[in-house]
């Protein structure tokens, strides 16, 4: 589907072997689709306030913004007493 709007972003090489490994997977095409996907799914968790609950913070969890910038450095996160 063509796309109306064009916008380029910058991804550490963390993401940028992800996305790459999800078009390798045969799963999406291109690396857009990835990121429309990825997109619609951070979409559907800010409008539901039930995934929103899941996500929350716990006791002893780092803040979701904390584990994002781990996770895209490579770092393994301790959350409840397992690796993500």
């Amino acid at each position: 589907m063509p796309s109306k709007y064009a916008l380029t972003v910058s991804l550490t090489e963390h993401l940028c072997h992800f996305v790459e490994g999800q078009v390798g997977s045969g799963r999406y095409r291109t690396a857009s689709e990835v990121v429309r996907e990825a997109l619609r799914l951070l979409e559907a968790q800010f409008s539901n306030p039930m995934l929103s609950t899941q996500n929350a913070v716990a006791p002893g969890d780092e803040p979701q913004a904390a584990v994002a910038e781990k996770i895209d450095r490579g770092v393994p996160v301790q959350r409840r007493g397992r690796a993500l």
